[in-house]
């Protein structure tokens, strides 16, 4: 079992600008498969970030752990504009992979969206 202290830990890797994108990238996925909510949050931390790179992979990694409380954040993400659209294209998609029927109306509204990586998601 991993403590809170652990996961904070690598987490803290993930958010850090300073640290090199290899290193961000290997604690993402080590975010991945540690799951739970403390691993998503510190995954919908990242959100933030300069590189649209990380912000794909970051929203690919929570439709892999198929966690419904995962679907907040990405669906401020499929709504927010001002992300890259290849970021909210992959965002919807990872809504889909969670397989939740609750965002079906939400991705049917976006398959409309003035931008078109969005609408092929």
């Amino acid at each position: 079992m991993v403590t809170e202290q652990e996961v904070e830990a690598v987490g803290r890797t993930l958010v850090d600008p300073q640290q090199p994108l290899q290193a961000r990238f290997r604690a993402l996925f080590t975010l991945r498969g540690l799951g739970g909510p403390g691993a998503i949050t510190w995954i919908s931390q990242a959100f933030g970030d300069d590189s649209a790179l990380l912000k794909h992979e970051l929203a690919y990694c929570l439709g892999q752990m198929q966690d419904s409380r995962a679907i907040p954040v990405l669906l401020d993400v499929l709504r927010d504009t001002r992300q890259e659209p290849m970021v909210r294209h992959e965002a919807g998609e990872a809504l889909g992979a969670i397989g939740n029927p609750e965002v079906l109306e939400v991705l049917k509204q976006y398959s409309t969206d003035p931008v078109i990586e969005v609408t092929n998601a």
